[in-house]
């Protein structure tokens, strides 16, 4: 919410409370954690690439707009997200992360395949994204290991 406080006689300055700076709502993680999957190489390639067969699913708790954003992220050192198929409600922000719009359910959905330097356990972090920027509160992780 904002507030105003006069500053000077018939001057009024407005001013954002903590409650408008907190991130409005969070992300819980509903399912796609742990788990493993075999990671493979191409013979010309030094990254190895690891599909992911469960999607990772985030719920919307608290105040949200309908259809509101959620960046998944992985932010292990040297991994990032394989391009692939996505449906139209995931568009790739760069070569770490997405942006998921919820469904009606209050639901963001996405299918992972990471391209990482080695086998290994890797984190994707999911992150209310306010005002086109992924916060750090409210967030949830995925714990993703490749074989």
């Amino acid at each position: 919410m904002l507030r105003t406080a006069p500053v000077v006689p018939g001057l009024v300055l407005t001013v954002a409370t903590a409650a408008l700076a907190a991130t409005p709502w969070r992300v819980q993680a509903v399912s796609g954690a742990p788990q493993s999957a075999w990671s493979y190489v191409a013979s010309a390639s030094t990254a190895y690439v690891t599909p992911f067969p469960k999607a990772l699913v985030v719920r919307l708790i608290g105040h949200h707009e309908l259809h509101a954003a959620v960046r998944f992220s992985c932010v292990s050192p040297g991994c990032t997200l394989a391009p692939s198929d996505q449906p139209d409600a995931v568009s790739r922000v760069n070569p770490q992360s997405y942006d998921v719009k919820s469904d009606d359910q209050g639901n963001a959905t996405v299918s992972v395949t990471l391209q990482i330097p080695s086998p290994g356990t890797y984190v994707v972090v999911a992150s209310p994204v306010v005002d086109g920027k992924p916060q750090r509160r409210g967030t949830a992780s995925f714990a993703l290991t490749a074989r």
